[in-house]
């Protein structure tokens, strides 16, 4: 493996990391966040306040029980680019 291949690889395994490490609390914010609205729009609540705090939370929530996965998935690519710099130096 050239430098320049394994560097090209090494880069869009970060960006698939990253996008799988922001999925869980993206999603999370965009189905509370639709929730929240539809029962603002049933009680006809219009504080910007409550959708924000409960976003807030819900996405700590998600964050919290996702971090051991996310920890995993860090290890790994930290092991896979150790590794690679290894094999180059």
């Amino acid at each position: 493996m050239n430098t320049a291949s394994g560097l090209l690889e090494l880069t869009l395994a970060m960006l698939q990391l990253v996008l799988m490490v922001s999925l869980p609390a993206v999603l999370g914010a965009a189905v509370i966040g639709l929730l929240v609205g539809v029962a603002q729009s049933v009680t006809q609540l219009q504080d910007q306040s409550v959708p924000f705090a409960i976003k807030l939370l819900g996405v700590a929530l998600i964050v919290a029980v996702s971090a051991p996965w996310v920890g995993k998935l860090f290890i790994a690519f930290l092991s896979r680019v150790l590794d690679a710099v290894a094999r180059v130096v």
